[in-house]
């Protein structure tokens, strides 16, 4: 989709107009405008350099979808209910992605065509289920059950953002005590520390101070420098595929949090087989857009051997129990199978993860605050000893002495 200025008269009134119009030809963005009575005397593309282009707030999607859905459902034309979905955008990126949305459909593209020419803005997964529903004239009912999905989704992330609040604070004053111990307090006592001990076998954990804060000290300059490039190494593995293949492994290990890994992905697997098949597509089609879905590595091979086997003619049942996902799923689609009722169990099941996942983030929380406080509370606990005991061993020998 591009941008084409124009300047233009209306051989009525004589009246000249400019601007500017979204279309996805010179040709195509003529025709717009002879459609508003406009004679073009001038139409180029217009060049821009876009250095940053933000994705849409989960949000704006949620709101699009619902009004879309809404406005169908009630009889209004796909060209009205684009133009309610943009009166009520805020984001200025997204409403200019809605008006390039209306522009298409006015040059005769389907709704799912106009947003897989936006990618980079809606999900891959929406447009194929938006596909069948618009030959089979559910579109309505599965933008409003996607928007319904992505509801749910932002209260995952919103409940895993305000969860993490507490052990974020903990974790951070905690490690602004240790720094201001480390740098302020034991480098005032070790000159101190040092003289008791002269002469004396140094107490071990003292010892281990000394050193510790020695090393610091020598580290210093380079501390911001080794941080940076360990959150840049985090962050490039997550994109190489072997690194992030190593921290999905590590994911699935660690307690409560390979649940909640597990059931984040099983969610996600279930929004896209849930919309799919009740837009009217086949379980083998549907897998393979739900495979896409899924983020871990680990989890997304379960899922791709489970559509290798469906697609060579085994039950989703039997695949699922096959590839070891979860025995809970596996009997909500057996069940669905023998009851024809596939569709059914799978918005159970994805109802069921939904709510256990809350239960699951609670609990992970609950385990990583004690570890913390626990953890850093050791760390405090040496320092405070090594500046202690060689104190307490003087006094004792000072009380000797007397």
């Amino acid at each position: 989709m591009a941008i084409y200025t124009y300047s233009a008269i209306n051989p009525v009134t004589g009246k000249k107009a400019s601007g500017e119009v979204e279309s996805l030809s010179r040709s195509s963005a003529v025709k717009l405008l002879e459609k508003k009575n406009l004679l073009v005397l001038k139409c180029k593309e217009k060049k821009e350099i876009v250095l940053f282009s933000p994705k849409p707030r989960i949000d704006d999607l949620i709101q699009f979808f619902e009004i879309m859905g809404t406005m169908l459902n009630s009889g209004l034309s796909m060209s009205a209910a684009l133009g309610h979905s943009g009166r009520n955008v805020k984001s200025k990126t997204f409403k200019r992605t809605v008006n390039s949305i209306t522009s298409m459909i006015q040059e005769g593209l389907s709704l799912s065509e106009a947003l897989g020419k936006h990618k980079d803005v809606f999900p891959g997964f929406v447009i194929e289920p938006l596909k069948v529903a618009e030959t089979t004239g559910k579109l309505p009912q599965i933008l409003l059950a996607l928007s319904k999905q992505m509801k749910k989704r932002k209260e995952i992330n919103s409940k895993v953002k305000k969860a993490s609040i507490y052990p974020s604070f903990v974790l951070f004053f905690l490690m602004g005590l240790i720094t201001v111990a480390v740098n302020v307090v034991l480098p005032r006592v070790i000159q101190s520390i040092k003289e008791i001990v002269v002469g004396t076998e140094m107490p071990p954990i003292t010892a281990l101070v000394i050193s510790v804060s020695d090393v610091l000290k020598k580290m210093g300059p380079y501390i911001p420098f080794v941080f940076l490039m360990l959150v840049l190494a985090f962050l490039w593995a997550r994109k190489n595929p072997h690194g992030k293949k190593i921290l999905d492994r590590i994911k699935l290990k660690i307690p409560h949090l390979k649940e909640i890994t597990l059931y984040k992905d099983i969610i996600a697997f279930l929004r896209v087989m849930t919309v799919a098949v009740e837009s009217g597509l086949p379980v083998t089609r549907a897998l393979v857009m739900a495979e896409r879905g899924v983020e871990n590595v680990k989890v997304k091979e379960k899922v791709s051997s489970i559509r290798a086997m469906v697609s060579s003619g085994d039950l989703l049942s039997a695949a699922i129990k096959a590839a070891e996902l979860d025995p809970y799923l596996e009997s909500m689609a057996d069940a669905g199978e023998a009851s024809g009722t596939l569709d059914i169990m799978l918005k159970n099941s994805l109802n069921y993860y939904e709510t256990g996942i809350n239960d699951k983030i609670d609990n992970f929380f609950a385990f990583l605050e004690p570890v913390i406080i626990a953890f850093l509370g050791l760390i405090v606990l040496t320092v405070l000893l090594g500046a202690l005991v060689p104190l307490w061993e003087s006094m004792q020998y000072v009380g000797k002495a007397f």
